[in-house]
C-alpha cells in the first residue's frame, strides 16, 4: 500500500528542516505531488541517468538525495544540458525527487556524526556550536601520525587522500563531510589534531599549523550518509522499501602511474 508522500516529507522536514539549510542551496521537494503514494524510495548521493535507470527497474516512485541536481535558478527546462535532459526524463516517468544538503550537514544524526561513526570518535560536538556545523571528538585511543592516514583510509574507503602538517600523535578529530576549508580557523582555535574534509584548495595546505589536515574526498566523506539515510527512515515506514544505490555516483575518477 505504501504510504503518502507528505507524511515522508514532514519526517525529514522535522529532522533536517529545510530552514536550516544556506542561502545558495536547493533542498526540498524539487519535482513531485505530496499527495502521492509512495512504495519504494532510492537513496542516493548524486542523482544521475543511472540512479534514474535503478529506479525504474525498481519501480520506485521517490528519490532523496542529498546533493540537489540544480542549485541555481533555471529560466528554462530542455534536453539542451544534461541536467535539463535527465529533469524532464523524471517528469516523464512520474518519479518524485527530494534533496537534503546542508540541512541534513547541519542536522542530528547527519552527515558529519555519520563520518564520526564511521572513525569511532568519542564525546562528539559541533566544530560551530552557533552554526550547528561541522563536528569533533576524540579517538578511542591516540594513533601516531602514519597509522592514523591508513585507519582514515581505511574507514572511508579511499585509497587517495592529500593532507599537510606536521602533527605527529592524534588524539582529537575534526570532520567536515564535502568542502569544509571554511571551518579551518575555527578548527584552529580549538587545538585540534587532526581535521578532515575535502575540496581543500593548494594554498591552504600551508595553513596547517599544529595540525594534520587531511582532504579525504568530497564523495569518500559524505557517502556514509546513504545509511543513515536508510536506517532513519526505514525505522519509521515500515510499508515503505528504501533502497541504497549500489554503484557509486562519484563523477572524479583516479588514475594512478606506474
Amino acid at each position: 500500500m505504501g504510504v503518502p508522500l507528505q507524511q515522508i516529507l514532514n519526517f525529514l522536514r522535522t529532522w533536517a528542516p529545510e530552514a536550516d539549510a544556506e542561502s545558495f542551496d536547493n533542498v526540498g521537494l524539487l519535482i513531485g505531488d505530496e499527495k502521492s503514494a509512495i512504495e519504494r524510495c532510492i537513496l542516493c548521493l548524486d542523482y544521475t541517468e543511472e540512479v534514474l535507470q535503478f529506479a525504474l527497474k525498481h519501480k520506485a516512485q521517490l528519490v532523496i538525495m542529498h546533493h540537489p541536481i540544480w542549485f541555481y535558478q533555471r529560466k528554462r527546462l530542455t534536453t539542451h544540458d544534461w541536467t535539463g535532459a535527465l529533469l524532464l526524463k523524471t517528469i516523464r516517468q512520474g518519479i518524485h525527487l527530494y534533496a537534503m544538503h546542508t540541512n541534513l550537514d547541519k542536522a542530528l544524526p547527519g552527515v558529519n556524526s555519520a563520518i564520526g561513526q564511521r572513525l569511532q570518535l568519542q564525546q562528539t560536538r559541533f566544530i560551530d556550536e552557533e552554526q550547528r556545523i561541522g563536528l569533533w571528538g576524540y579517538l578511542s585511543q591516540p594513533m601516531e601520525k602514519d597509522s592514523f592516514l591508513k585507519w582514515v583510509s581505511q574507514q572511508l574507503k579511499t585509497p587517495f587522500l592529500r593532507y599537510s602538517g606536521n602533527k605527529r600523535r592524534i588524539v582529537s578529530v575534526a570532520v567536515c563531510g564535502g568542502s569544509g576549508s571554511f571551518l579551518l580557523e575555527k578548527v584552529k582555535t580549538l587545538a585540534i589534531d587532526a581535521y578532515i574534509t575535502s575540496d581543500i584548495r593548494y594554498h591552504t595546505f600551508f595553513e596547517a599549523q599544529n595540525l594534520l589536515l587531511i582532504d579525504a574526498g568530497h564523495y569518500e566523506t559524505e557517502q556514509w550518509v546513504i545509511a543513515l539515510l536508510q536506517k532513519q527512515l526505514a525505522s519509521q515506514f515500515k510499508n515503505v522499501v528504501f533502497l541504497p544505490v549500489p554503484f557509486s555516483t562519484n563523477p572524479v575518477n583516479y588514475w594512478y602511474g606506474g
